[in-house]
């Protein structure tokens, strides 16, 4: 038994968008399986299997860019796609899972995008951490893990600078040692738990220079 469903541009795709056209389908239905024939671009290409083990996408054999998924249109206006969910890969290759909004959701970066390697992006197609997110977070606390917190500044032997070195390197380069500059930060960020470390390296190096000029103020005192 064969049925046919003008299903209007149910995966989605470039090509297909950038050709107005509309993907026929027919679902055929085989004993415990159906497969959906897309006619476009070419016959022998078979995009949705599904059967007793779900739905599957599959990739397209054609080179170039490509886009499967499920697509959301409003009513009435089946050429402005409005949310989409699938997969965007360029000829054999899947390199981006996507849930997002926008008339081309897979680069639109207005939502969640997920690279073969497990890294995530919000608001970006191209994570480079296991998260990435171009916008502003907002949460009630974040756990940082890390080790090598500064407990060493106060054990014996620490290599404390003078404050006359520490008034020379500050002349010189315009920060704190050991603190990076105003234009590394710029480029490259700050990581939280290492900045975290380096300010409270730097408060108990301040503590010990406080102890240091106490005893200095006492022994003035003595002498008084």
């Amino acid at each position: 038994m064969m049925n046919k469903f003008n299903l209007i541009s149910l995966l989605g795709g470039s090509s297909i968008i950038k050709s107005s056209l509309s993907a026929l389908f027919v679902i055929c239905s085989y004993a415990d399986s159906l497969l959906a024939q897309n006619s476009f671009p070419t016959a022998s290409n078979t995009y949705v299997k599904i059967d007793g083990g779900g739905i599957d996408l599959l990739s397209p054999n054609r080179t170039g860019g490509w886009a499967r998924g499920l697509t959301y249109f409003i009513h009435g206006q089946p050429n402005d796609r409005v949310l989409g969910l699938g997969m965007y890969g360029v000829g054999e290759s899947a390199d981006l899972f996507y849930l997002a909004y926008g008339t081309s959701p897979w680069q639109s970066r207005l939502g969640l995008y997920i690279l073969p390697n497990g890294s995530i992006g919000i608001g970006t197609t191209a994570p480079q951490e296991k998260l990435s997110v171009n916008g502003n977070i907002r949460a009630r606390e974040v756990k940082v893990e890390m080790g090598n917190w500064p407990d060493y500044v106060f054990k014996k032997g620490y290599d404390l600078m003078s404050l006359a070195e520490l008034e020379s390197y500050i002349n010189t380069h315009g920060h704190l040692p050991g603190i990076p500059s105003a234009k590394d930060v710029e480029a490259d960020g700050i990581g939280l738990a290492e900045m975290n470390r380096k300010l409270l390296e730097k408060v108990e190096e301040l503590t010990l220079y406080i102890l240091e000029q106490q005893r200095e103020i006492n022994q003035l005192k003595e002498k008084d």
